[in-house]
């Protein structure tokens, strides 16, 4: 029995908006008033320059006298969580994917990575459906936020995938035969060029990493091309049912269910990108790889839709 990670980062991977946004709508004239701006400017204007995990959470400590007045981690979870805008199909879309996996007699576990707030993920419709959470964490009291717990930066969402998939801490010595979940058993799904590292790091290690992007928006695709090195698959933001990126995804797993090389995998990428210096590892790699389907396939160039 295999279990397969699927690992999410949130805002437009798994949602249309910010998750932040139902909270900027319900408190437009407030940040119009204070600031002078739009709701939908929020982000754009105070948070350009920094860390998105990092800006995203300052700015709502700093406005939470004169803008966001008494809010707390409970309201994230039960007012406004709840109304963040979905992708097409993902709200069933974990019981399908849950589904297929354990018809194959194996195991499925769905994590979120996010540079949000770990209460607003909570709050959606899907937040049941992580086994976990790892976002930003807002400490409050009964006078509303107070200040940062914890938060999550673009940098460092592939570390937190090494310590689900070992099951250990993050610096832990254990066999891979021993880890919770096989790195060749990681799905990523994110959205942009704060996965990048996650992407590159999954797809060198064997695993899948899949770039969605919001089909008819211009310039959704063209950002997304950015990335193709780092990823196995672009395609449109669309989890409906029987839609492509289910069957991709199904058939991603199907071939990792199949597998029957258990050559280290990152050896191969490490030739494929000329990182291998001694001669003789070289050759042998390159010998497994001219006669190895299951490589070939993970080395084939990124699918685009």
């Amino acid at each position: 029995m295999t279990r397969f990670g699927f690992f999410y980062d949130v805002d437009y991977t798994v949602t249309e908006e910010y998750q932040q946004m139902p909270l900027f709508r319900a408190f437009r004239d407030k940040i119009k008033r204070v600031h002078g701006i739009d709701y939908e400017d929020y982000f754009t204007t105070f948070c350009n320059e920094t860390d998105p995990g990092i800006g995203s959470m300052e700015q709502l400590i700093i406005d939470r006298h004169e803008v966001f007045t008494g809010i707390t981690n409970k309201d994230f979870e039960e007012v406004y969580g709840p109304q963040v805008q979905l992708s097409p199909g993902v709200r069933t879309w974990f019981t399908r994917m849950n589904e297929f996996v354990y018809d194959w007699g194996h195991v499925p576990e769905h994590h979120a990575i996010s540079a949000g707030c770990e209460a607003f993920i909570k709050g959606m419709p899907i937040g049941k459906e992580f086994a976990s959470i790892n976002a930003g964490i807002f400490i409050d009291n009964e006078y509303g936020l107070e200040r940062t717990k914890s938060v999550v930066e673009q940098r460092n969402k592939s570390d937190i995938i090494k310590e689900i998939c070992k099951g250990e801490d993050l610096h832990a010595t254990i066999g891979i035969n021993d880890y919770h979940i096989n790195y060749e058993n990681a799905l990523v799904f994110g959205d942009g060029e704060t996965d990048r590292r996650m992407f590159s790091f999954i797809k060198q290690m064997g695993g899948f990493s899949i770039c969605v992007y919001k089909d008819g928006v211009r310039g959704g695709l063209d950002e997304a091309i950015k990335l193709q090195d780092d990823v196995n698959l672009i395609i449109p933001r669309d989890y409906s049912e029987h839609g492509k990126l289910e069957q991709e995804v199904q058939y991603l797993v199907t071939k990792s269910i199949m597998k029957t090389c258990d050559y280290r995998y990152d050896l191969v990428d490490g030739l494929l990108h000329n990182h291998i210096k001694n001669a003789e590892l070289k050759q042998l790699t390159q010998r497994h790889l001219d006669s190895c389907q299951d490589c070939q396939f993970r080395s084939q160039p990124t699918k685009i839709y």
